[in-house]
């Protein structure tokens, strides 16, 4: 619900708002996290997931409108093997609000990449999730150690509300 509420203030204040989602295919399926998984004890089809021409790849609850930028990405990483950067900075974009899941994989790879390109990133704590309130908080903690601010989505919703709509 918090997510849906930052994506509809967003909106609101005019921002362009990006859609990121893992797409597989058995071609692009990463040799080093099927050999993790197995190492694991793991079913191969563990790491067949959101593959293309499946369920799995479809949004749920939240999607984009039209005019919305999406990404499709095979791994954890937003910025490898995508054109993100380059659509981002297309666009002139230099700061990253985000929302998301999981806190502890594809949000943290996300954010990493973000400001290892040089992007100013804020993640709304409390507008994103991982499988448990434990990697949820650690990747949290990483993250605002290292590359991210943290805010609210209260504290979001309101700058957003009071911020000039962008021409």
């Amino acid at each position: 619900d918090r997510m849906a509420a930052v994506l509809a203030a967003a909106r609101k204040a005019g921002l362009p708002v990006l859609f990121v989602r893992v797409v597989t295919a058995p071609e692009t399926d990463s040799r080093a996290l099927k050999d993790l998984y197995r190492r694991k004890g793991r079913p191969d089809s563990a790491f067949a997931i959101a593959r293309r021409g499946t369920p799995g790849v479809g949004y749920y609850r939240l999607f984009p409108d039209p005019g919305d930028m999406e990404v499709e990405k095979v791994l954890f990483d937003a910025f490898d093997g995508t054109d993100f950067d380059e659509r981002l900075k297309a666009r002139g974009i230099e700061s990253l609000i985000f929302v998301g899941m999981t806190t502890d994989c594809c949000l943290d790879q996300a954010v990493r990449g973000a400001f290892q390109r040089n992007y100013d990133a804020m993640v709304v704590s409390d507008a994103a999730v991982a499988y448990t309130p434990a990697l949820h908080f650690a990747g949290l903690m990483a993250l605002e150690s290292n590359c991210a601010l943290l805010a609210r989505s209260d504290d979001v919703i309101a700058a957003l509300a009071r911020a000039p709509v962008p021409a």
